[in-house]
C-alpha cells in the first residue's frame, strides 16, 4: 500500500548544520469537550532548521495518518524554526476519527533543503546545457545568458522530484540590454523561466521558447520581450506556461500578469513558487502576481527535473540566477530526528446494556449489567444511567458494571434504560434498552361461611349479631401485595359498625387467610332469603 509524508512548509530558510531535537513528547487531553485534542512537543538545538512532522500507528512501518487539522502551529513546523521548545496541536477527532492504540508514533525531523548559492558549481547535481550557462565564481551566482546575440543557458537538477507538493524559490538579475527592440520600444531579450521538465535532457528551446517547449512540462517565465499578442501581453510579465506551441514558436500561456517593473532594471528580484496540487500561486518581490487553480486537461502534478533556461536573439542582455532553494520531500535529507510513544485516542467506547427479555412488574427490583468494548475503559469507571417510564424519570451514577433499578407502580407499554460511559480520554458511547412494565396476574379465591341461624320464639333469631367469614386463598404464582375484600349484603342485614372492606397484605400463592364480619339480622325478615356475597381483587 502507497504511503504519504506529510509536510508542512511555511517560508523559506538556510540548510542545517549541527542541528539537532533533542526531545519529543506527545500526549491526548482527558477534557470532555466532544473533540480530541493532541499536543505535540519538541526541542531544538542549534537551529533554526526545517520541521517535518509525521505520524504512525503501526510502529513506524507507515507514516500515513493524516495531520490536516493542526493549529498553534505557526513558527512550530516548516521552515525557519528557531531553538527551543516547540508545541502545536492537532485536532485528532477530524482527521483520524474512530481509531484508538497505545502505540502510537510520533516522529519529528530536522531536514535540509536543496539549497544552491553558486558559489561553487556542484555538477553532481545538474545537467548544464547551452553556450552559455555556468557559475561566475567572482560574483556567486550562475549565468544563463550573457549580452550577445543567440546565447542560451539551461541548468536542470539530476533528480526528479514529485510536483505534487513544491515550494521554489530563487533570485533573478537581468542588465545590459541591447541589440533589437520589440514591437513596443523594449530591448533586451528572452527572459528567463523555472522549468519542471519530464525529461532530464530535453532538447533546448531557443529564443521566445525560454526553455519550456520540447520539456513536456511546464514553467514560470520572466518575459521581457514582446512577441505579440496573443502569446504575449506585453514586454514586461510573468507567466505560467506550458510546452504547446503557440504562434511561432513560442509556448502556450494559461495565465500571465504584467509587473509594474522593468525586468532588465539591474536590480535582484526575489521569486517564490507554491504549488499544491493543481493550486499555483507566484510571488515577486513579496507580492502575489499569480494564484490559480490549473486545469487537470492542462496539468496533473507529474515526476520533473527542476531547473531554469534563459535565451537571447536580436535582442540580448545578462540573465543570471542565485540561491535556488527547492523545498521538497523528495530532496530533503534527514539531519537528525526523534520519535516518542503515546496512546491515543478518538473512538467512542461500544457498551452492550444486557436488556431483559419478558415484561417486568411493578414495583420489581430490576438487576441488569453491561460490558464495554474499548482500550481505555476500565469496569470502575461505571456509567451514568437514564431511565423513562410513561412520564417518571430518574437519573443516577454506577460505578460498576452491575447496578439495580427499583420499578414504578406504573404500568407503561414503553420503558427505556439509556447507559451512557466515557473511557480515560472522555470519549462517549450509549446502549439502551426498551422494555414493558405491566402489573402482576394475581389469581384469587374465595368462599363465604356464615353461621346458621336459629328461629326463637316470638320471632326472634340467633345469633344476632351473625358471623360472616371470608376465606381468601392466592391461587396463582404470583404473591399479592394486597388483596381487597369487600362484603355485598341485601336490606336484611347491617353493619353494625366498621367498613365492609378489608385489605389482606402480602399473600403469597398457596396461602389462605380469613376475615370475619359480623352483621345484624332484621328480624321483620322472618321467612325471606338474603344472599350474602364476598367479593376480591389482587395487586
Amino acid at each position: 500500500m502507497p504511503y504519504f509524508i506529510i509536510i508542512f512548509i511555511l517560508s523559506c530558510v538556510r540548510g542545517l548544520l549541527g542541528v539537532e531535537i533533542d526531545s519529543v513528547w506527545m500526549n491526548e487531553e482527558t477534557i470532555c469537550n466532544d473533540s480530541n485534542i493532541v499536543q505535540i512537543c519538541y526541542v531544538i538545538r542549534d537551529g533554526p532548521t526545517n520541521i517535518v512532522v509525521s505520524l504512525s500507528e503501526d510502529d513506524g512501518r507507515s507514516w500515513d495518518v493524516p495531520l490536516n487539522t493542526l493549529f498553534d502551529a505557526d513558527g512550530d513546523i516548516g521552515m525557519n524554526v528557531g531553538s527551543g521548545t516547540h508545541c502545536f496541536y492537532w485536532l485528532m477527532s477530524a482527521d483520524y476519527p474512530g481509531r484508538e492504540g497505545r502505540n502510537f508514533l510520533v516522529r519529528v525531523q530536522a531536514r535540509t533543503a536543496f539549497i544552491d548559492t553558486f558559489s561553487f558549481l556542484d555538477t553532481t547535481r545538474y545537467v548544464i546545457n547551452g553556450n552559455d550557462g555556468y557559475v561566475d565564481y567572482a560574483n556567486g551566482y550562475f549565468v544563463l545568458t550573457t549580452p550577445s546575440t543567440n546565447r542560451n543557458g539551461r541548468i536542470l537538477s539530476v533528480d526528479s522530484v514529485y510536483t505534487d507538493t513544491l515550494y521554489v524559490s530563487f533570485d533573478f538579475r537581468m542588465w545590459a540590454a541591447g541589440g533589437a527592440r520589440d514591437p513596443l520600444g523594449y530591448t533586451g531579450a528572452d527572459g528567463i523561466s523555472f522549468i519542471l521538465s519530464r525529461y532530464p535532457d530535453p532538447p533546448l528551446a531557443l529564443g521566445g521558447a525560454v526553455g519550456i517547449l520540447y520539456t513536456g512540462g511546464i514553467g514560470v517565465e520572466l518575459d521581457n520581450w514582446y512577441n505579440g499578442s496573443p502569446c504575449d501581453i506585453n514586454s514586461n510579465h510573468i507567466g505560467i506556461s506550458i510546452d504547446s506551441v503557440c504562434g511561432t514558436g513560442l509556448p502556450t500561456s494559461l495565465f500571465q500578469s504584467p509587473l509594474p517593473f522593468e525586468l532588465i532594471d539591474n536590480n535582484w528580484h526575489h521569486v517564490e513558487i507554491s504549488i499544491e496540487g493543481q493550486h499555483w500561486r507566484v510571488f515577486v518581490d513579496g507580492t502575489n502576481y499569480i494564484d490559480i487553480v490549473l486545469s487537470t486537461a492542462y496539468y496533473t502534478p507529474f515526476w520533473a527535473y527542476v531547473g531554469f533556461a534563459a535565451s537571447t536573439g536580436a535582442s540580448y542582455c545578462w540573465q543570471v540566477i542565485d540561491n535556488f532553494r527547492v523545498y521538497s520531500p523528495y530532496l530533503m535529507t534527514v539531519e537528525s530526528e526523534r520519535t516518542a510513544y503515546a496512546p491515543l485516542d478518538s473512538r467512542n467506547p461500544l457498551p452492550r446494556l444486557f436488556c431483559p427479555d419478558t415484561a417486568l412488574y411493578v414495583g420489581e427490583n430490576l438487576s441488569l449489567h453491561f460490558n464495554v468494548s474499548d482500550s481505555f475503559y476500565y469496569p470502575g469507571y461505571g456509567g451514568q444511567v437514564h431511565f423513562s417510564c410513561c412520564g417518571f424519570d430518574t437519573t443516577f451514577l454506577v460505578r460498576d458494571t452491575l447496578f439495580s433499578l427499583r420499578l414504578p407502580n406504573i404500568e407503561c407499554e414503553s420503558s427505556v434504560v439509556v447507559l451512557r460511559v466515557a473511557d480515560s480520554f472522555c470519549n462517549t458511547g450509549s446502549s439502551t434498552c426498551h422494555f414493558p412494565i405491566r402489573r402482576k396476574l394475581v389469581l384469587i379465591s374465595s368462599r363465604v361461611e356464615p353461621d346458621t341461624l336459629i328461629c326463637l320464639p316470638n320471632g326472634h333469631v340467633s345469633p344476632n349479631p351473625v358471623q360472616v367469614r371470608a376465606i381468601v386463598t392466592n391461587i396463582g404464582t404470583y404473591p399479592a401485595d394486597s388483596v381487597r375484600v369487600t362484603l355485598r349484603f341485601g336490606p336484611c342485614f347491617s353493619l353494625p359498625a366498621g367498613s365492609p372492606v378489608a385489605t389482606i397484605l402480602n399473600l403469597q400463592p398457596a396461602r389462605s387467610d380469613t376475615i370475619i364480619f359480623n352483621l345484624f339480622v332484621n328480624e321483620a325478615c322472618e321467612g325471606r332469603t338474603e344472599c350474602i356475597s364476598i367479593e376480591t381483587e389482587g395487586f
